[in-house]
């Protein structure tokens, strides 16, 4: 029986089992409420929601994300590392070079959410990261958007984006799908929302679910409930229908993972 049994924080083991290892008065106490702060995991919450969450946050209300800026670096340092890389690999390595900033932009703070996510009492902050490379999908799409007819000013550097700078002008163009650029766009963004709306909203909720025992897949159906309620206010209706289709297979899992 589950009654039995006690959360060692990679799951639920028999007492007996356990040994001597642990004190029976402080198996009593759930182990969830020790060390709440003395591990500083909830000033890294705090931290990171008003370093990513807060400018996402501000988003929604069609506020300039600040957050864009540092993704922006990021983009432009991938360059910069292949372009290093480039002088050990053999062959020409343009195409690669070009790509870099884009993939860097999305798999950085993507990798991060996959390395953090392990640890329950960081959840909010791999949330964050979530929410971080969706909203990096946006702005890749956005870039995509202006490839056939490139325009405006580079974001760090000041320089006029013209057909041999513009990334995606450059990669489209050796692919020869050009003229695929807007419907690229259009997927780019609409997962880049579907990532930013879940992994905010989810890191959210996860400051208020105070339960140790919720999963933390779990709390993914909050975060993807308040992103219905966010993209129907905001008439956002194929996100929405993502979004549904996310939650569906998400709570079959729970399911069947609590059933087998």
């Amino acid at each position: 029986m589950k009654n039995d049994r006690i959360d060692v924080g990679d799951g639920f083991y028999c007492t007996d089992c356990l040994g001597e290892r642990f004190d029976p008065v402080k198996l009593k106490l759930p182990e969830s409420c020790e060390n709440v702060n003395g591990d500083g995991s909830i000033w890294a919450n705090v931290l990171f929601f008003f370093i990513i969450g807060l400018p996402i946050a501000l988003s929604f209300f069609g506020f300039p994300n600040f957050f864009l800026g540092f993704l922006a670096m990021i983009h432009e340092i991938g360059h910069f590392v292949v372009m290093l890389a480039d002088i050990f690999l053999p062959g020409d390595n343009w195409f690669l070079i070009v790509l870099a900033g884009g993939a860097f932009e999305f798999f950085i703070p993507f990798l991060s959410f996959l390395f953090l996510y392990p640890n329950r009492k960081i959840l909010v902050v791999s949330c964050l990261f979530l929410a971080a490379s969706g909203t990096a999908l946006i702005d890749t799409g956005r870039y995509m958007s202006s490839a056939q007819d490139p325009s405006g000013y580079a974001y760090i550097s000041g320089r006029p984006v013209t057909y041999e700078n513009h990334d995606w002008h450059l990669i489209f163009a050796q692919l020869d799908i050009l003229d695929s650029s807007e419907g690229l766009s259009d997927i780019f963004s609409t997962a880049g929302h579907v990532l930013e709306y879940l992994g905010f909203y989810t890191a959210l909720a996860a400051f208020f679910v105070t339960d140790g025992r919720k999963r933390q897949s779990g709390i993914f159906l909050y975060g993807i409930t308040f992103s219905v309620v966010h993209t129907l206010l905001a008439g956002e209706y194929g996100i929405t229908l993502w979004q549904i289709i996310l939650g569906v297979f998400l709570f079959a899992y729970l399911r069947l993972s609590k059933d087998a």
